[in-house]
């Protein structure tokens, strides 16, 4: 199987994550932000991620992607449950987490911005506010605010280690190689 990513999307990462929670080996292939063509030929439009399964038909939507993933390969290991207070805190620290990360991604190096004009979409280059200097436009006078909401949102015990370790993760091939 094959599945189309961006290392920034959260969608993505939660499609990765099912392949390295079930050991399943997975070519990723993560596109450049500006590439339209692939997507919208596999699946009529720009989205990732998208898994093309082994008879060849592509598929899109992480959920049903993951859910796909845990129904037919090997013992069902996920569960439809979601914690409410995980589900609280998600929502909480989704109003804001976009603000803190998305002008960011285009700086740290990531595959799908290695051209001009793929690191260059409007989408990653937020317009200035009045006053603003530094390398975020728009976000610096959030930040203080952004950052206080997110320490307090975190659940108690979120300090608790996940139980698979990074190099469990990146053996998994959950990270993508550069």
């Amino acid at each position: 199987m094959k599945l189309y990513v961006y290392d920034h999307c959260p969608f993505c990462v939660r499609a990765r994550m099912i392949f390295g929670l079930k050991n399943l080996p997975v070519e990723l292939v993560v596109l450049a932000n500006d590439d339209e063509a692939t997507p919208i030929g596999l699946v009529g439009k720009k989205v990732v991620p998208i898994l093309v399964k082994e008879d060849g038909t592509a598929m899109p939507e992480s959920l049903d992607i993951v859910h796909y993933v845990d129904e037919y390969f090997g013992e069902k290991i996920l569960s439809e449950h979601v914690r409410p207070e995980i589900e609280t805190w998600l929502k909480e620290v989704g109003s804001y987490y976009g603000h803190l990360t998305t002008a960011r991604f285009t700086k740290i190096g990531l595959a799908e911005f290695e051209t001009q004009s793929a690191a260059g979409r409007a989408y990653f280059q937020p317009p200035a506010a009045a006053g603003d200097s530094g390398e975020f436009p728009g976000a610096a006078a959030l930040l203080p605010l952004l950052y206080r909401s997110l320490r307090r949102s975190v659940p108690s015990g979120g300090e608790r280690r996940m139980n698979k370790s990074p190099a469990d993760l990146r053996s998994a091939g959950f990270f993508a190689e550069r």
